[in-house]
């Protein structure tokens, strides 16, 4: 027994991903609550937009969204350019179900 446990934490211990190798970590962004709606006050990095949520007693959230091979072309969107804080980027992530920009 003890010699199958050296010998699980000697291969581990190769296993471990490089630098380069690890998964990207998930993309965040942010959205606050002001009068009449929600409005982004954390930008979503390149490649991906902010959908501000609108759910419980005057709170928001935001959910960062990967943009499309088709939208990452040349020229780059500006709501999946990275850092944009505005209402156009906001109202580029709203579906008909879904999303609140009305804090602007």
């Amino acid at each position: 027994m003890l010699l199958t446990t050296v010998v699980l934490v000697m291969f581990c211990s190769f296993c471990t991903a490089t630098e380069d190798e690890k998964l990207p970590q998930r993309a965040t962004c942010d959205c606050d609550y002001t009068q009449g709606g929600c409005y982004i006050t954390e930008a979503a990095p390149r490649g991906y937009y902010c959908r501000c949520i609108y759910y419980f007693l005057w709170s928001c959230r935001g959910d960062a969204l990967a943009c499309t091979d088709e939208q990452m072309e040349h020229p780059v969107p500006k709501h999946c350019g990275g850092m944009c804080l505005t209402e156009e980027c906001c109202r580029a992530a709203l579906t008909p179900t879904s999303g609140d920009c009305s804090g602007y």
